[in-house]
Parts: C-alpha cells; structure tokens; sequence
C-alpha cells in the first residue's frame, strides 16, 4: 500500500507539470484579458498543488522507514536529486530486484538502438525508447548534472567525448550509467562510494 500510494502521489504531481504546460501555452496565445486572468489563477492553484504534493511526498517517505532508506541510498547518487528518485521509486520499486544492472537500463529504455541494413546502410545509434519513458524524462537532466559534478560520470563522459561520441549519445550513456549506479546503491544497500565504484554500479 505505502509503495502504491507513492506511485500515485508522484504521477499526480507529473500530471500537475503537464497542465502547467498546457495552461503556459495556452496563455501565450491568448490576448484576451478575462481569459488570461483566468489561466493565471489556474497556473497559481496548480503551482501550489503541486508544493502540496511534493511535502506529501516527503512526509509519506518519512513516515516509512524501507522507502526513506531507498531514497537516501538513491540520493547518495551525485546528479540524482528528489524528484528523479522519486521517480525511480515510483515506476521501478524493483530495482533491486532485476537480474543485473544491463536489464534494468534496458527496461528502463536507456540502452541504444543500433540501426543497419544489409552490409551497408548504417545510422548513428539512438535511444531506444523501449521501455518507461517516465523514468527516461526523468534522468535527463540529473545526467546533465551528474556529468558536471559527479566525479565518476565526468570521467566516463570525458573518455566518450574523446572517442568522438555524439553529444546525445553521450548523454544517453550517462543515463544508463545512472541507472546502474542507483541498482548498485540499491542492490548492495550501501551509498554511493565514487572510490569504489566497481563494487556498486554493476556492468557498464
């Protein structure tokens, strides 16, 4: 029930983004005066509901021990910051639990998709978009982050950089290697220890 409960809490407030959106939008467009006092009041109830939702978050994962631990471990991740593990806990409460890191990445739909046909016609790998496309849009920018102040993965993206990989390749990698690093945290109940690494994160 307690892991059902934060599932819901953490799409409701996806689906609180996603109407902010919309409404941003609409507000662009729209020159009438009524109809723009109107969307900002929506925007402003919207923007408040979703502080509820995020302090309900929080007090639901105080009030149970097994899922703080997870969050802590997961935020022990340098790049990984509330809502991305938020994220993870909602739409993968097994991680732990997948038979190695390399299946989590791949049902999480972070590994790449290779393109060929015949002997000849090749395109550049892409991501695959196999899997939850939640947890995709939600690692995008903790990769960014992590690429700056995660020793690890500025490391690991350095030596792609360097072997001219695409900046968009780069960054799915990095979202993979997130993905395993939080397995490893998980699998191991130990936080992330950038000096040991090889421990944690399981294959890369």
């Amino acid at each position: 029930p307690e892991q059902r409960k934060l599932r819901n809490l953490v799409r409701h407030r996806e689906d609180l983004l996603n109407l902010v959106v919309q409404q941003k939008n609409r507000l662009a467009d729209c020159a009438d005066d009524d109809l723009q006092a109107a969307w900002q009041r929506l925007l402003a109830t919207c923007s408040a509901e979703i502080e509820t939702v995020e302090q309900q978050i929080e007090q639901h994962l105080a009030q149970h021990p097994a899922l703080q631990q997870t969050y802590e471990l997961l935020r022990s991740v340098k790049g990984l910051g509330p809502v991305a593990c938020w994220t993870l806990m909602a739409e993968m409460p097994d991680l732990a639990e997948y038979e190695n890191a390399a299946a989590a990445a791949a049902d999480a739909g972070v590994t790449p998709a290779h393109h060929e046909s015949g002997e000849t016609v090749r395109r550049k790998p892409k991501m695959s978009k196999v899997g939850k496309a939640t947890i995709r849009g939600a690692l995008y920018f903790p990769a960014l982050t992590a690429m700056r102040f995660n020793p690890v993965i500025r490391t690991f993206a350095e030596r792609l950089e360097k072997q001219g990989k695409p900046k968009m390749a780069i960054i799915v990698a990095v979202m993979r290697k997130l993905i395993h690093l939080a397995y490893g945290v998980l699998k191991h109940k130990k936080p992330f220890d950038p000096n040991f690494t090889s421990a944690t994160s399981g294959s890369t």
